[in-house]
């Protein structure tokens, strides 16, 4: 209830955002992550995806759901999404490249996933082929998926 009055005020591509990066204990789901990888395609929404994963990444170690969730977001983007959302994961690797020593109190296989997250993403933007390579191989993949 506390969560559907505060987003009162939020777009539609907010409340889809922070419904992916929740703190519950399940998703972002197969869905919100296509929809969110559609969405990047236009700048609006594109901008209102980008500054709350900005957020939720600096979210301190009590809120660890969200910058695991995020980081999903983000590599499924990565390979997915539109070249703006590259572009901008380019721009704020910082964002991602302090989470590689991320340390939680009595949660280290969570560290470890949220650490592993982000030396992948990290991995990515830092050779432009490779990238390259997994957003062909997805985007011929899911053409396959809808012939016949």
């Amino acid at each position: 209830l506390v969560r559907k009055l505060r987003s009162i005020n939020n777009s539609q591509t907010e409340i889809k955002i922070k419904s992916a990066t929740s703190n519950d204990s399940f998703g972002p789901t197969t869905q919100e992550l296509n929809e969110l990888a559609l969405l990047t395609h236009n700048d609006k929404p594109l901008r209102d995806i980008t500054v709350i994963l900005a957020k939720r990444l600096n979210d301190n170690s009590r809120n660890w759901r969200h910058v695991l969730k995020s980081l999903t977001v983000i590599q499924y983007c990565l390979v997915t999404g539109s070249t703006g959302f590259v572009n901008w994961m380019k721009s704020n690797q910082y964002l991602i490249s302090t989470l590689k020593e991320f340390q939680l109190k009595d949660h280290d296989e969570i560290a470890h996933q949220i650490r592993q997250k982000s030396r992948t993403i990290t991995m990515l933007l830092k050779d432009p082929a490779l990238l390259e390579e997994k957003r062909t191989k997805f985007h011929s993949f899911r053409s396959s998926m809808s012939r016949p």
